[in-house]
């Protein structure tokens, strides 16, 4: 885990297509369009107000659960990280809430498709105070994160305009778990579409008991705010 992967480089091009009789560009680089449009402030607010009564609000061991999330997502560009990167920082159940995980997404274009790395922070208390984020990330670098082997990358397909469909793979993501040391395989689904954002994690260890899923139950529904 705390190798470092070097991130694809963006293919660069104009690309045409044709429409009732004329040519309508498509964007040169859908990472960063991809990037840009998860940038805001999210919450799964609404999702939590519709719940059934027999769904948890908080995390369980056993049974379904959801918990309330807010999401603040941060696109910064640094060349070292590709095209485009996003910071996020997640509190429960509101802005003010808890911590209850700080990232870093970084956006690239490969083999016609969006990749995304994700990291965690060795040390995260550079982004304790907002004021300082925008500082904090410009001056980033690969020493203070903590990535994941080959195999471990987010795939995005673009399946409409401005909808996106992201797939990490368990069966090539595998990696050890800080705690346990155990090997374990990361999976996780998202789906992005204006203001909206879909995410669930899982993982599994090697012979297949299961490790973690979040959240509990179905999805987090991020609404922007």
């Amino acid at each position: 885990m705390k190798a470092w992967h070097k991130l694809s480089s963006v293919t660069f091009g104009l690309l045409l297509a044709g429409c009732a009789g004329s040519l309508t560009a498509v964007p040169a680089n859908p990472a960063r369009q991809l990037c840009e449009q998860i940038s805001g402030n999210f919450s799964n607010v609404a999702q939590i107000d519709a719940l059934s009564p027999s769904v948890s609000r908080k995390p369980v061991r056993d049974g379904d659960w959801i918990d309330q999330q807010y999401g603040r997502f941060v696109t910064f560009f640094n060349p070292v990280f590709g095209s485009c990167s996003v910071f996020l920082e997640w509190r429960s159940p509101d802005s003010e809430g808890s911590v209850t995980r700080r990232r870093v997404w970084s956006f690239d274009t490969a083999d016609e498709r969006v990749t995304m790395h994700f990291y965690s922070f060795r040390d995260e208390s550079a982004f304790s105070d907002r004021e300082n984020w925008h500082l904090a990330l410009a001056q980033l670098s690969p020493e203070q994160l903590v990535s994941y082997p080959p195999g471990c990358e987010v795939s995005f397909a673009q399946v409409a305009e401005r909808a996106w469909l992201g797939r990490l793979n368990d069966v090539t993501c595998r990696t050890t778990a800080q705690r346990s040391g155990k090997e374990i395989a990361l999976g996780a689904d998202i789906e992005v579409s204006p203001g909206k954002l879909v995410y669930r994690e899982r993982g599994r260890y090697a012979d297949g008991t299961p490790a973690f899923m979040v959240p509990g139950t179905a999805s987090y529904i991020f609404l922007k705010e």
